[in-house]
């Protein structure tokens, strides 16, 4: 989870750099301000961007490793803030990734409530499978501390999800912001369903990528497979 400006090949270039000294399955990117697309990148990981062509400073992108490039079954895109990828069959296991970019103080109550409807949108996206949900962002918002606090808190509950980077760390552990007066805040998270159990979890320094938030990583503990009952032959 990173808000990382990815619209050059360049910049891309020095994000696989710093992630290749890092074990890793999926990277969720905001502000990307790159095109919208689906892309190999070199060593076989594959970019899905979304974009706003009319608010080019918008972008939010999922980028997947290699060894699940072909695993994709579902691509959906919503405005220049929402970005959702299904894969099928990692560890035998099915996955939803959503990755969003909500709007800063700056916008409007409008285009704050149009944002979580985006989101609504896309986790009712229907599949045939029952999939693990891992919904990553940049949320511009600190559960429970004001209206837009709220606003989070009351979508984390309408879905019933966890927060993976909870409130229990260390605050050194926790904010991913640090503004011009110097106030840490912790306003990217990663969220995912109860189906999941986190493992490790933390904001990070390990990813750079020029931006000026902090990466969050999380690590899950996935259920067993359910086997496959054998074909009876009569």
């Amino acid at each position: 989870c990173k808000n990382a400006r990815i619209n050059s090949a360049p910049r891309l270039l020095n994000v696989l750099a710093e992630l290749s000294g890092i074990f890793w399955d999926v990277v969720g990117f905001s502000e990307t301000r790159a095109a919208s697309g689906d892309e190999i990148l070199t060593g076989g990981h594959r970019l899905i961007a979304s974009a706003d062509q009319e608010f080019k400073h918008l972008g939010a992108a999922i980028l997947l490793h290699a060894r699940l490039a072909d695993k994709v079954t579902k691509v959906r895109k919503f405005s220049g803030r929402h970005v959702l990828v299904d894969v099928d069959g990692h560890c035998g296991q099915h996955f939803r990734t959503v990755r969003c970019y909500a709007p800063h103080a700056g916008y409007s109550r409008a285009d704050l409530d149009g944002f979580f409807d985006g989101l609504r949108t896309l986790l009712a996206e229907p599949t045939t499978r029952n999939r693990h949900l891992v919904l990553v962002g940049d949320f511009n918002a600190v559960l429970h501390a004001g209206l837009r606090g709220d606003l989070l808190s009351s979508f984390v509950s309408e879905h019933g999800l966890e927060t993976a980077n909870s409130d229990d760390m260390d605050w050194d552990l926790q904010w991913t912001f640090e503004n011009s007066l110097g106030h840490k805040r912790k306003i990217d998270d990663i969220l995912h369903s109860r189906s999941l159990s986190v493992s490790r979890a933390a904001a990070t320094d390990e990813l750079d990528c020029g931006s000026d938030h902090r990466a969050v990583h999380a690590s899950f503990l996935l259920p067993a497979s359910p086997k496959e009952r054998p074909l009876r032959k009569t």
